[in-house]
Parts: C-alpha cells; structure tokens; sequence
C-alpha cells in the first residue's frame, strides 16, 4: 500500500514538473532587448485597462524617454505596418520563423522636442519598414512615443509577444532573460549631449579603432558623433550616431 502511494506520489510530482516546465518554455522566447537605450519596465501583462478595468493589459510596457530607438527583437519579416495612425498609435508587427508575432505599440508620433501630434509616419518607422520587409534582431525599426492612446500615459513602447494560435504570452520573462544571457548588451545608450565616465571610454574605443582623433573629453558633441557614425558604418551597421547594443557589443571586440 506504502509502495503505490509512493509511486502515486512521485508520478504527480513527475506530471506537475512536466507542466511547469512546459510553461516556462512556452512563456520564454530568445529575443533581443526591444528598446536600444536607458529604460524600465515591470510585470503589468494581465493589468487591468480601460475606463473601467474591462480589459486586460496584453504585454509590457517598457518606459523609455520619447525617440529611444527601438529595435527588432528577433529575426523575421514585417507583417504589419499601420497606416495611418490608429486609435492605438503608429504600431509594427515582426513574425519569426516559428510563426511568433512580436507587436510594438505606441511608436513616436510627434515632431523631434515637441508633442504635437504631427511626426508623421516618418517619425514612427525607420525606412525601409513596410510589410514584407526583412529584418534582422537589433535593427532599427522605430522610435519610442506617445501615439494614439498612450497620450495621456507618457513615452513608452508596449510590446507584445502573440503565439502561432494567436495566444498572447507574458513578455516579461522574455524581457529579463535578454538582459541576462546577453541578447541585448546592457548599458546607457549614449547620444549627443551625455557626458561622463561611459563617454570617455567610448571616446578611447572608437581612439584606439582609427576613428576618434580629437581630446578625450567625455562630452558627447558632434565629433564624437561622427566618428560613432564612421564607425558604425565601417562594421555594417545602421550609422545612426547613437551607442547601443549593437555598436556597443562591436565596440567590446576593439
């Protein structure tokens, strides 16, 4: 009798590992960190929203301030592109091999240093973003905002990951293991303007590769910019003038 307890024992333990593993996995994709600079993020998927709470919360929103880039968080093709702006602001969707959606929300909509509404789809998607197109986990595909219904709420990119069946999945843990395993390479995104300890290192890197000739200052002005861009250029990567994963992990090779 002792004997096929036990066994019972062990074969409900072996049944509800197997399913708690299984969870894991499902709620789990490799990806690369969707926003390429400085920003926060919690577990909100399955919060209350609307006037009244009558709807659930379908991913995470990542605060970051208004124009941070943001990237491809996998490897894929652009299966939706709106346009024009929707209630739910400028928005892109990534499907992966294995038939995943990955859906940004919220993309800027404004002109550069104001919220005017007035941006323009050339001021949500980077170019060449349409559907159809390929991209590549960390491209650049957009910039943080504020668009349709996110007005009210501040800049922030809501992110999303949908499952074959069309089954939303929690982001979040997503999220914190592309931080962890290095898909995104942590660290400040630097930009014109920033000054300290993180731009006088980038400033002896891009000395010691050939492309900054000038004193180092930790300041990020125009020069430094554009030896980032010389430089950025010279890896095949998009010369935006910014440090942020991918350049910042070219950069850890010099």
């Amino acid at each position: 009798m002792q004997f096929r307890q036990g066994l019972y024992i062990l074969a409900m333990f072996v049944i509800v590992f197997g399913l708690w593993n299984t969870r894991v996995f499902a709620f789990s994709r490799p990806i690369t960190f969707p926003v390429d600079g400085a920003s926060t993020f919690r577990d909100d998927f399955g919060e209350p929203r609307g006037a009244n709470g009558e709807r659930k919360h379908l991913g995470v929103d990542i605060i970051a301030d208004k124009l941070t880039p943001v990237v491809a968080a996998v490897d894929g093709v652009v299966s939706d592109v709106v346009s024009p702006e929707a209630t739910w602001g400028y928005a892109v969707t990534i499907k992966d091999n294995a038939g995943y959606k990955y859906i940004y929300l919220h993309l800027n909509n404004d002109t550069p240093g104001t919220d005017d509404g007035l941006g323009g789809e050339a001021g949500a998607y980077a170019p060449g973003i349409k559907v159809g197109a390929k991209v590549k986990a960390g491209d650049l595909i957009g910039w943080v905002g504020d668009s349709g219904d996110a007005e009210d709420t501040g800049s922030h990119l809501h992110f999303e990951i949908e499952t074959p069946k069309k089954v939303n999945i929690n982001p979040y843990e997503s999220l914190v293991l592309a931080l962890k395993s290095g898909g995104s390479e942590v660290g400040p995104r630097l930009a014109v303007g920033d000054k300290g300890e993180e731009v006088r290192r980038l400033q002896i890197k891009l000395a010691n590769a050939g492309f900054y000739n000038e004193e180092i200052t930790g300041n990020f002005g125009p020069i430094t910019k554009s030896a980032v861009t010389r430089f950025q250029k010279s890896k095949g990567l998009e010369p935006v003038g910014q440090v942020g994963p991918k350049t910042r992990a070219a950069l850890s090779k010099v």
